[in-house]
């Protein structure tokens, strides 16, 4: 038959003491996973205890809260119970598996399985309700916690008249505010970081010990014991008792798989702004491999795009890198089924290119012109860049062969339209002392004509006069052609009048 209890277990004051005296060690900081319970006994006499299996490597100092203060839908804990801190006073390996035990609400003490050193336990021991509790872990504050995982012997069900049934999806949910009870805390999900022993809907189903039994079961990975360890199918379950004892017997350490070996760590990587590069290591044991970045607000995954490629390979590749990767950090992650390995970092360093010279103006400000007619331009000067000059070059043969170009001079295009037909000045800011220099860029380009081959016939408008002088001294005037001529081409010029008859006068 359920009973409830709500037995005042206080040391509050005492817990939030702990918690800020601990909160400044040296700790490895562990998250949803790294730690997964393997069992709970609330049945024997004068002392509660449960155990766990460290899935992460701990250094010496590590802190982990155990409590049975459940955790409400408000995303607070419900206050009035105890817990028990334990600081490790080792590094311990992934696979230790530690059982903390003692009176209820008293002294706890911690046990490594196979021996050895523990740590010290603080606090009260969770005084353990065989009408269904629970033991939450976490790192952090009570107001900030951060969840590693759980254990959940509570069954609500409505069939007995409880408001609720207990769930795996949310535990207790709005019926969490008693001693028994617990929401399922945030960051958690049972079956992958958290464990609930119960059917839904099923009161019988709720047991006062339980015992993970490993058997058969294939543990040899970090990720499958996680698996294995949360999954109630694989736990022996009683009530009263207990003939169940703690810890499991099963032996995790030395059954794992080794994380990954990053045996060649990226290399820093210096180049010019719109050229490529790469970052590479060598690993061994690993099963995936993905890149990171950091820009300055920490590692994220990098993703395959234009400018990335290779992100989850061993060799990260950057195409034409923009100045904006000046100063990245690159990492890979090499993980396996043991987790994940990382290397160090490498930093990449873009330096810009120079601003390139660009025209100011082009003569003659055609896009073509006849062949024989002088070409020339004059230009913006180049920017940026230490220790850089300006260069320039032209091509009258397609670029072929180029000749130095002085800016303002003139380039005969005498013959340049039987060849190529084309005459291109180009520029670029070069010489610089980091090497990083442009590419040459065309500044001005004419396309040559070729002259007709014989005389031309003129229509109206195909020459324009440009000056006319009438003195004692003697008369001249100048015209412009506007367009090509042929040789033999014959222009007359008179100072006859033309009649309303519509001939010359004189004549």
């Amino acid at each position: 038959m359920r009973k409830l209890t709500f037995l005042r277990k206080g040391f509050f004051c005492l817990f939030l003491f702990l918690q800020i005296s601990n909160f400044s060690k040296a700790q490895t900081t562990l998250v949803a996973g790294d730690i997964a319970f393997s069992g709970y006994i609330s049945t024997a006499v004068g002392t509660e205890s449960f155990s766990f299996v460290l899935l992460k490597a701990i250094t010496s100092n590590t802190v982990i809260n155990f409590t049975d203060n459940g955790w409400l839908n408000t995303n607070v804990f419900r206050a009035g119970e105890q817990t028990v801190t334990w600081t490790s006073s080792a590094a311990m390996a992934a696979g230790s598996e530690i059982t903390i035990s003692g009176p209820s609400a008293g002294a706890a003490t911690a046990t490594l399985t196979g021996g050895g050193a523990t740590g010290v336990c603080t606090g009260t021991m969770p005084s353990l309700s065989t009408s269904g509790d629970q033991v939450l872990a976490y790192q952090g504050t009570v107001a900030t916690p951060t969840f590693i995982s759980a254990i959940h012997m509570n069954v609500y069900a409505v069939a007995i008249g409880d408001p609720t049934n207990t769930d795996a999806a949310t535990w207790d949910n709005t019926n969490s505010n008693t001693s028994n009870g617990s929401a399922l805390p945030t960051g958690l999900t049972t079956g992958t970081n958290a464990i609930w022993i119960g059917t839904f809907g099923v009161s019988t189903s709720e047991k006062d010990n339980a015992k993970f039994l490993c058997g058969a079961l294939d543990l040899s990975t970090i990720a499958l014991a996680r698996t294995a360890l949360n999954n109630p199918v694989n736990w022996a379950t009683e009530d009263a008792g207990p003939t169940l004892t703690l810890p499991s017997g099963c032996n995790f350490v030395g059954i794992f798989s080794a994380a990954p070996t990053i045996n060649t760590n990226p290399s820093n990587s210096s180049i010019c702004e719109g050229t490529n590069t790469s970052f590479s290591i060598t690993s061994t044991g690993a099963t995936s491999h993905q890149w990171q970045v950091d820009n300055g607000g920490g590692f994220v995954n990098v993703t395959n795009n234009a400018t990335y490629s290779g992100a989850t390979t061993t060799t990260l590749n950057i195409t034409a890198a923009p100045v904006s990767l000046n100063g990245y950090l690159y990492r890979c992650v090499a993980t396996n089924g043991s987790g994940p390995t990382n290397s160090t970092a490498a930093t990449l360093t873009v330096t810009p290119l120079p601003v390139n010279p660009t025209l100011l103006a082009k003569t003659p400000n055609t896009a073509t012109v006849a062949d024989g007619t002088p070409v020339s331009a004059t230009v913006n000067a180049g920017s940026g860049g230490t220790g850089c000059t300006d260069d320039y070059r032209y091509t009258t043969n397609g670029g072929a062969s180029y000749l130095p170009y002085t800016p303002g001079s003139n380039i005969s295009t005498t013959g340049v339209a039987a060849g190529s037909g084309s005459v291109t000045i180009e520029g670029r800011r070069a010489a610089c002392a980091s090497l990083c220099q442009g590419s040459y860029t065309v500044i001005a380009n004419w396309v040559v004509t070729p002259l007709p081959p014989g005389a031309t016939t003129l229509n109206a408008g195909d020459i324009a006069f440009s000056g006319y002088t009438s003195t004692t001294a003697g008369d001249d005037f100048s015209f412009v052609l506007l367009r090509n001529i042929g040789t033999g081409t014959v222009i007359n010029f008179t100072d006859n009048g033309w009649l309303s008859t519509n001939v010359f006068r004189g004549w």
